[in-house]
């Protein structure tokens, strides 16, 4: 039997790599959110199985709360707004952990907290302010216990409203439902009971009993549409309680003069609190009642009109809180539409004009926050109206954001999309460098391509064969054949090459062929190989019996019938191999004789047992007188050894004629062991 057989690591690795990759596998071909503004992938739209961890790609050391990084994947976003939530709800990923990153893939440092889903539960949410408008951010996702599967990517990238204001007059003007954090709720204003004769009120029937706020806030709005709002309170502190009042501003928005009570809040319940659509009462007092939630009904809004509410940190813990908002009813914001001139045809370094048109009815616009996408010149950012004069040093669609705030607080966000078409004329020629590795044995896909660039304009993206560009530049465990190396830079210019890969010949083993022999007697094994090495490594296996394990040729005295298998491995570890088979016969002959003459002759002298090559030794020799007493006892006696056994004496002195017992175990050579008993008759 000849054969060829791979080293079997190298046979798993490659089977692993036959799982299709992420796209975003490594931090360097992490996947971009160009619209940041309350996004949401579709449902599964995004998988971690078959991600891998590959340092030569950008992948770096694990998250500091996660326990492995194993199946990694990897988004980044450029940062509109100061703050930003993501969340990850896991569709078949089970139990999803997040990260947050600044830098770039070769020097990145992690932003805390990072995130690990609790047991049973598929969802993981970061929260984190602060961020730098401009920068770029990485998101990366894994799963706790290296668990893969699909999820929903969700991220709000928003600039939360101004700062907590205690009193209705100076509240701050929303015109977005986005959702915000409020970092600390202290104070209740210059007036402290401006929800008077409401379910926050202790004594309604006191004037002078100015205790309805404590650590408040106000948020007001105007209603753009005809429909329902509800919206959710979570507290920082799970201990916290805290209260809310909704009104109505039948005067208009900055006319808090007959503000009217329409929601009340006041519930001892602790946890999250609000507006939903499965409550049907308006005010909850104060106590936590049965039947109470912390939740009353949605408020219908009406279009045109304004509203208020005041959230109230009753604990006095200076904590705060995150609110979110749903329902069909909407706020009124700016009316905007973002310019761009020339609106067809733009390419790469050519230059146009992006400009705005805000309105805002319930303000004045005071400040502008531009990003105008990946590679946009002379920046990527700007803070002025405009109108502002871009270029693009990369193709490709374009993300322009534009983020506006009145002179009450109130921030809103934009976006177009614009497409950037290639420009390669008069540019240096583009060429793809591959540097190619063939494979180091036969039969195993081991090779690997590495591909670079040179000329035309970095940053360069790669593909192998049809496969997407990234920015992923090496390729392992491939097969033997010819590949095509595509290579495309920023301005879309692309080349492409073919690469071959070879493999070695394949080592053809043989054994020799099978064999047949007696047990104990010796065998002569010839194996051979080709093609020959003198670095080659050769081995026989088991080396049981086997007189030289490393030698081709050699003698063996097999322990039994058994197959030999004659194993080659080579300098780079690759490994081939046949396999013969021995048939032994198990002759186990033994002649013990019955009578011995220790005083008359030279040839009986002793008496001891006989046998073939089959046996390996006498384990122990035992002779006892005709009353059962041990009159002596060998070990480890040596068959050929004529002198080993009993000379027909006890303790030094001759013992009478007579019939002694005896009793022997034999270990033969295939480490079987038998007992013998019987008599032996002593003549002198």
């Amino acid at each position: 039997m000849i054969k060829f057989f791979g080293i079997f690591l190298l046979v798993m690795g490659w089977s692993a790599s036959l799982v299709a990759q992420p796209d975003n596998d490594f931090c360097l071909d992490a996947i971009r959110i160009s619209d940041v503004t309350k996004y949401c992938s579709p449902i599964g739209a995004y998988t971690n199985a078959g991600a891998t961890f590959d340092p030569d790609n950008g992948d770096i050391a694990k998250a500091t709360c996660w326990a492995s990084a194993s199946n990694d994947v990897w988004f980044k976003f450029v940062a509109i707004a100061s703050d930003v939530l993501i969340t990850i709800n896991g569709t078949t990923l089970k139990r999803p952990e997040l990260s947050i990153y600044t830098g770039d893939c070769r020097n990145m440092s992690e932003i805390f907290p990072c995130v690990t889903s609790p047991v049973n539960l598929n969802t993981a949410t970061l929260y984190k302010g602060g961020l730098v408008i401009g920068a770029t951010y990485y998101i990366r996702v894994d799963g706790v216990d290296q668990n893969v599967g699909t999820f929903q990517l969700c991220i709000n990238n928003y600039n939360p409203p101004a700062s907590a204001n205690g009193d209705c007059a100076t509240a701050t003007v929303l015109c977005s439902k986005d959702p915000f954090h409020v970092e600390s709720v202290v104070g209740a204003g210059r007036d402290n009971d401006e929800a008077d004769n409401s379910c926050l009120d202790f004594n309604n029937s006191d004037p002078r009993n100015n205790n309805s706020e404590s650590n408040s806030t106000w948020y007001r709005w105007t209603a753009l549409n005809d429909g329902p709002l509800t919206f959710k309170i979570t507290p920082d502190d799970a201990n916290d309680d805290i209260d809310f009042a909704v009104f109505e501003y039948p005067n208009g928005l900055s006319n808090c003069n007959n503000k009217k009570l329409v929601r009340c809040m006041a519930t001892a319940c602790l946890g999250p609190t609000g507006l939903n659509a499965t409550s049907r009462d308006l005010e909850e007092s104060p106590n936590c009642d049965p039947g109470e939630d912390g939740f009353v009904r949605q408020l219908d809004m009406v279009k045109g009109m304004s509203y208020g509410v005041m959230i109230n940190n009753f604990t006095s813990s200076n904590h705060g809180f995150f609110i979110e908002f749903g329902g069909l009813g909407d706020f009124l914001g700016p009316e905007t539409k973002i310019e761009v001139a020339p609106e067809t045809g733009l390419k790469c370094e050519q230059a146009f004009t992006i400009r705005d048109s805000t309105f805002f009815a319930a303000g004045q616009i005071v400040k502008y926050t531009w990003n105008f996408g990946d590679g946009a010149t002379p920046s990527e950012v700007a803070f002025t109206k405009g109108p502002h004069q871009v270029r693009y040093k990369s193709f490709g669609a374009k993300t322009i954001v534009l983020v506006v705030e009145s002179d009450k607080g109130c921030t809103y966000s934009f976006t177009r999309t614009i497409n950037v078409e290639p420009c390669c004329e008069d540019l240096p020629t583009l060429k793809a460098v591959p540097d190619a590795k063939d494979l180091t044995c036969n039969g195993i896909p081991s090779g690997s391509i590495s591909i670079g660039g040179s000329g035309g304009t970095p940053e360069y993206l790669y593909a192998l064969g049809n496969g997407k560009f990234k920015r992923q530049f090496k390729y392992t465990n491939l097969d033997k054949g010819t590949y095509q190396v595509k290579v495309t830079d920023a301005r879309g210019c692309r080349d492409s090459t073919n690469v071959s890969l070879a493999e070695p010949p394949p080592i053809i083993v043989d054994a020799g062929p099978d064999l047949t022999g007696r047990l104990g007697y010796e065998v002569r094994l010839n194996g051979s190989y080709n093609p020959t090495n003198a670095t080659n490594v050769t081995a026989w296996v088991p080396p049981d019996g086997i007189v030289c394990p490393t030698c081709l040729s050699t003698d063996a005295i097999p322990p039994g019938s058994t197959q030999y298998k004659l194993v080659v491995t080579t300098a780079d570890g690759c490994v081939a191999a046949d396999s013969m088979f021995v048939d032994v016969t198990l002759d186990r002959a033994i002649y013990i004789p019955n009578t011995f003459t220790p005083d008359r002759d030279t040839r009986n002298k002793i008496f001891k047992l006989f046998g073939n090559r089959a046996i390996e030794s006498i384990e122990y020799l035992r002779v006892f007188n005709r009353w059962g007493g041990l009159v002596y006892e060998g070990n480890n006696l040596d068959i050929n050894d004529d002198s080993s056994g009993w000379d027909g004496t006890a303790n030094g002195q001759a013992l009478p004629s007579g019939v002694y017992a005896y009793s022997a175990s034999v270990l033969f050579v295939d480490k079987v062991t038998r007992i013998i008993k019987g008599d032996v008759t002593l003549l002198r």
